[in-house]
């Protein structure tokens, strides 16, 4: 990746990119995924960040198909990003979460409201010169995710012209691939906020902690940040509310990422599919070789209901982008596509084990490696006893609710 800069009040001169068709993006992805996918083993062993995937994103333009082509972008929407992250994925997983994260925050840029607008235009112009990666941190390691209600750790003291930053994150996905972090914190003021703060990733007091060492998605580095008394512009700051309310995340940003964490996994579980497809084709059942393992009836229901399952994941992320791209973006309608494609891509996880027995836990063949990443879809906040509990307390009211409402009736 390029060098990482703290000058962060002088916006770089935007570099306009050439907007095309989407399948010219989409040609680019299935071309970037097969050459991805050569050294996606390696990647899996080693843990490192695929940092030489990412500059080839940067290089083929990928990246700047959500930026708005009035910032110098190619002005793609949620159906196309989303398709492209799945295409990544299928050939290395890890490096399309990142791709994912970073669209999710240029696709709030440029459709949300809670940017403030010189503060975006900067991030979105450093992107295009710079190649400047970025993402959020919010989780902490004893508070956990920000969906559970929790005011962080992290605090952030009003000195000067600016603030100064404290705390601890965790699961930073690409970590130290990143020119810019949000990180949410707490504010030392009469009344505090908690809100987001553009932090350069190679600000004094900044530092990485390797702590992801886990089963799947190896890769993505998504380590600790420790962040010592960091610096920040007072102009940094975004997404604040008073620290007694509740957490009201936009439309906009919850659509695109519940969307695109889940096309991360449905690309994986693509590649499982058609791995498998081959695996039965080429497997002989007895000496002569005159059958196959894709042959039989068993194996064959179960490839149908692998491909049920998959398709109507892609209905689904097809749908939901769609309404986004149409202006019709709806919180609770992310967490339900969050929760369905969750539990059907871990229902085909347990599927593509029970199709192959004990090959698919060899370490010789990628469908066990597939498999791990596809038990990470878990690991992403809110779980489904979580998107339960809200999608419930949606649809229907409270006691007293309830009761005002029978009386009433």
């Amino acid at each position: 990746m390029s060098g990482k800069s703290t000058d962060v009040m002088i916006a770089p001169r935007k570099q306009r990119v050439q907007s095309y068709p989407a399948d010219h993006y989409l040609a680019l992805a299935r071309d970037l995924a097969d050459r991805f996918a050569v050294d996606a083993a390696g990647y899996d062993r080693s843990g490192a960040c695929p940092e030489r995937n990412l500059d080839l994103l940067f290089e083929s333009g990928l990246m700047a198909v959500t930026i708005a082509p009035e910032a110098g972008g190619a002005g793609g929407g949620l159906q196309l990003a989303r398709a492209i992250v799945s295409e990544i994925a299928r050939g290395e997983p890890a490096t399309a979460l990142i791709l994912a994260m970073y669209y999710g925050t240029h696709g709030q840029i440029a459709r949300g409201s809670q940017w403030p607008e010189a503060l975006g235009n900067f991030v979105v112009r450093d992107a295009l010169s710079h190649r400047a990666l970025i993402n959020a941190a919010q989780v902490e390691p004893e508070t956990g995710s920000p969906s559970h209600g929790g005011v962080p750790r992290t605090v952030a003291r009003r000195q000067g012209d600016g603030w100064r930053i404290t705390g601890h994150k965790c699961y930073c996905t690409g970590s130290t691939a990143l020119r810019w972090i949000l990180i949410s914190a707490v504010t030392d003021e009469v009344q505090p906020r908690i809100a987001s703060f553009l932090v350069p990733a190679d600000a004094s007091g900044v530092s990485f902690r390797p702590a992801w060492d886990t089963t799947g998605m190896r890769a993505t580095a998504s380590h600790d940040v420790i962040l010592d008394n960091v610096e920040v512009p007072y102009g940094h700051i975004l997404h604040d509310r008073p620290a007694g309310a509740p957490l009201v995340r936009e439309a906009v940003g919850t659509v695109w990422h519940f969307t695109l964490v889940a096309s991360v996994y449905h690309g994986v579980t693509l590649a499982a599919r058609d791995w498998l497809v081959k695996f039965g084709r080429e497997r002989r059942l007895n000496a002569t070789g005159d059958s196959t393992l894709f042959g039989l009836p068993h194996f064959q229901e179960g490839l149908g209901r692998a491909e049920i399952l998959i398709q109507t994941n892609e209905r689904l992320l097809r749908a939901t982008a769609r309404e986004a791209d149409e202006g019709r973006p709806e919180a609770l309608e992310g967490a339900l596509l969050r929760h369905a494609t969750t539990e059907s891509q871990l229902a085909l996880h347990a599927l593509f084990l029970e199709l192959t027995g004990a090959v698919g836990l060899s370490r010789h063949d990628a469908l066990e490696r597939y498999c791990r990443d596809l038990a990470c879809v878990q690991s992403h906040a809110p779980n489904s006893r979580a998107i339960r509990l809200m999608v419930a307390r949606s649809a229907f009211p409270s006691d007293e609710d309830q009761t005002t409402n029978h009386l009433k009736n």
